[in-house]
């Protein structure tokens, strides 16, 4: 990995505690010093993220993919812009291509598996002509890529929260009521105060009570 320069150090600082507009001071310094510091527009990036909007993170990613076409950093800060401006239509082959970069990584596997889950629910409601409820027999055919890339994102990285998150909604809409309850123990052992999955059982254990 290229060792960071100190001024990029020093903004990674200032971004740990939320310092956004102050590491994106050092940042534009450094850029205008040295427009070739990949790290330096990617910090960037997400500062702009935070501050500016998805738009001004997206530039700032493509300048680093500019220089450095196959940088995970970068690829994974347009991932993100693209969802947050565009939604996840059109992420996919980012995304692919970052985990082609990091094959190892869970989250962007993880990411990836989000973002094939949710256009192929899309298209299979297109082709349906947007009519009708998803039955969760529907849900686990048009799923099954996601549900892959899911798995594979758990075994890479086992506390990985976002992966079992991603896995416990497409389990959930396929109705595997029990990969899905396995799923949220999961995330309960990594979190204990995990908002959703600890809703999740509240209700579960309110309806076995009344049953």
């Amino acid at each position: 990995m290229t060792e960071l320069h100190p001024t990029v150090e020093q903004a990674q600082a200032l971004i740990d505690f939320e310092r956004y507009d102050q590491a994106l001071a050092l940042l534009g310094r450094r850029v205008a010093e040295d427009p070739d510091d990949v790290r330096a527009w990617v910090k960037l990036g997400y500062c702009r993220f935070h501050t500016d909007g998805p738009k001004q993170a997206l530039e700032a990613a493509d300048e680093a993919l500019e220089i450095a076409p196959e940088d995970y950093g970068a690829l994974m800060l347009r991932a993100q812009a693209m969802t947050d401006d565009e939604g996840w239509l059109n992420v996919e082959p980012v995304l692919r291509e970052a985990v082609r970069v990091a094959p190892h990584d869970s989250y962007a596997r993880a990411m990836l598996a989000d973002a094939v889950w949710r256009v192929a629910l899309v298209r299979f409601a297109l082709a349906r002509g947007g009519g009708g409820k998803l039955t969760a027999a529907d849900a686990d055919r048009v799923s099954r890529e996601a549900g892959d890339l899911a798995m594979e994102a758990l075994r890479l990285g086992p506390e990985d929260i976002y992966a079992h998150e991603v896995a416990q909604r497409i389990a959930s809409a396929s109705g595997n009521e029990t990969v899905s309850d396995q799923l949220d123990e999961a995330i309960l052992r990594i979190d204990p105060t995990h908002f959703e999955a600890v809703a999740r059982q509240t209700k579960k254990a309110a309806q076995a009570r009344r049953a």
